[in-house]
This record gives C-alpha cells, sequence and structure tokens, in this order.
C-alpha cells in the first residue's frame, strides 16, 4: 500500500500562521481540560479521604460502574461528531440486556453465544436507527425517539414485566471475572479499554482520511482504484473504503498494538499504581 507524500510547504505555513497556531494550541488546551479536571478531583477525594477513595477496591468500583456510559459514550460519540442525535441509547441496552436473559433462561441458550446474540439484537437497534435516518430520510430526534419508545415498550413485552432470574455464575463472570490470570482485574475494565483503544484509531482516521489522496493498494479494482474519499460517491462505497483504509493502516498495526498493551498495563500496573496513590493520599493528608 502507497500513501501520497505530506507538501511541507503546506505544513510550514500552516505552522507559522499565528491565528492557526492559537486555534491549534486553545483546541488543545480545551481537550485537556477535561481530563486535568479529572485528574484534580481524584487528587482532592484522595486527601481527603485516604483510607477509602485512592483504595484499589474503591477506583475498580468506580471504573466498574462507567464501563457500561462509556461504552455507550463510544457509539454515541460517532453519531454526535456528525450533527446527530440517538435518543433510544439507554433503552436500547435495556431491550438488549432482556433479550441476553430471554436467550439465556427462556431458549436455554449458551452463556457466551447468549451475549453475542444480545450483541447482534443490539446491531439490528443500530441498523433500523441509521435506516430510518440515512434512506427515509427522518430527523435523527424523530427516527431515534421513536426507537426509544419501541425498545422501552418492548422491553416490558418480552419479559412479561417481571424480573427474569437465572444462575448468576457464568454471566457474571464475563464481566468480573478476569482474562489475565492473576491480575484480579474486571474483565469489563479491560473490554472497554480495548474498544477506547481500537474506537481512537478509527476516529483519527475519519479525521485525516478524507483529505488525503492516493491511497492505492496492489490488486484493489474499487471504483476509484484505491481508498480515497470520492465526494458524491454512495455512502457505502465511501465506508467500505474507509474501512479498508482503516483495516490496513492502523487496525492491523498500531490500534492493535495499542489495546494490547492497555490491556497489560491496567492488569499488570494497575493496583501498583493505585497502591502509591494510596500510599500518598494518606501521607498528604498526616502532613
Amino acid at each position: 500500500m502507497t500513501l501520497p507524500p505530506l507538501s511541507p510547504s503546506t505544513d510550514n505555513q500552516i505552522v507559522n500562521d499565528p491565528t492557526t497556531r492559537a486555534s491549534l494550541l486553545r483546541r488543545s488546551l480545551q481537550q485537556m481540560l477535561a481530563f486535568g479536571g479529572l485528574i484534580a478531583i481524584f487528587i482532592v477525594f484522595a486527601i481527603a479521604s485516604p483510607d477509602v477513595f485512592p483504595s484499589y477496591t474503591n477506583v475498580i468500583q468506580i471504573l466498574f460502574s462507567a464501563v457500561v456510559i462509556g461504552l455507550l459514550a463510544l457509539g454515541s460519540t460517532l453519531v454526535i461528531i456528525t450533527a446527530g442525535i440517538d435518543l433510544s441509547v439507554g433503552t436500547g441496552m435495556a431491550l438488549c440486556a432482556v433479550m441476553s436473559a430471554t436467550f439465556i433462561v427462556t431458549w436455554h441458550i449458551p452463556v457466551v453465544l447468549g451475549v453475542i446474540l444480545a450483541i447482534l439484537f443490539g446491531g439490528l437497534i443500530g441498523m433500523l436507527n441509521g435506516f430510518s435516518v440515512a434512506l427515509l430520510k427522518l430527523p435523527p430526534f424523530i427516527a431515534t425517539l421513536a426507537m426509544m419508545m419501541v425498545a422501552s415498550g418492548l422491553a416490558l413485552v418480552v419479559s412479561n414485566k417481571r424480573p427474569i432470574y437465572f444462575d448468576p455464575g457464568a454471566y457474571t463472570n464475563l464481566s468480573t471475572g478476569s482474562l489475565i490470570p492473576g491480575s484480579n482485574f474486571p474483565n469489563a475494565i479491560i473490554v472497554y479499554a480495548i474498544a477506547a483503544a481500537y474506537f481512537y484509531g478509527a476516529i483519527m482516521n475519519l479525521w485525516s482520511w478524507p483529505t488525503i489522496t492516493g491511497i492505492t493498494i496492489p490488486g484493489y479494482t474499487g471504483p476509484t482504484g484505491g481508498l480515497d474519499y470520492v465526494p458524491g460517491a454512495p455512502w457505502l462505497d465511501n465506508v467500505t473504503r474507509f474501512g479498508s483504509y482503516t483495516l490496513l493502516t492502523s487496525t492491523a498495526g498500531w490500534d492493535t498494538g495499542r489495546a494490547i498493551s492497555t490491556a497489560i498495563a491496567l492488569a499488570v500496573l494497575g493496583r501498583p499504581i493505585l497502591d502509591v496513590l494510596h500510599r500518598a493520599g494518606r501521607r498528604a493528608r498526616l502532613s
């Protein structure tokens, strides 16, 4: 695969423009503000309650509670950056949970297969939303509002308005167990970290891909003979080109390496780092 060379003159012009430099700096500071605020909040609470807040158990519980919202946020980000909105995220998640319990308990499907089917069911909900917005040309607010109401009602109908009980052993082990033996780090957090690593790579590719030209791979026989973004082309063609571009440029390389290193770092270094923060918080409180 060959990528086009960058233009030094254009890069130098952008870098030397004071207005552009100020805009890039301001944007970078805005992006770091939320992360910096999170670090400041953690430090304040660690000093205020050094025996509880920075402890390994408490931080793991906080991260574990944030996994569901974090995974939903990854998908919602793609909708928001395209100037859309999805109101059906919450009720769609509830319906998928009901369907997973139905698959496993009522239909006696193995746990792993039942969870996979529930994920595919969630994909079906998203596909219906996309069909309504992209092909039927419904406003995203109206389409997802309707899906929100449908998913809420279906969850009550499928469950017959009663809780569905089942043996929690194998089901909960999928999220609370540990993929890495001896790490005692919940799978759910590691799965979220891996998903976020791949998602970050896809977003960065989506940011740069429309402006890159001359992307070719040997033997590719697509409509344009390459993987460039083609304005006005059918959306499925551009999605296919972007998926191929992402898979070939980063998913098989940097994104996979980032995902593996993040998972290992969390499992291996997570507890030692939290122990250090715990001791530092106690010393700051005592001093």
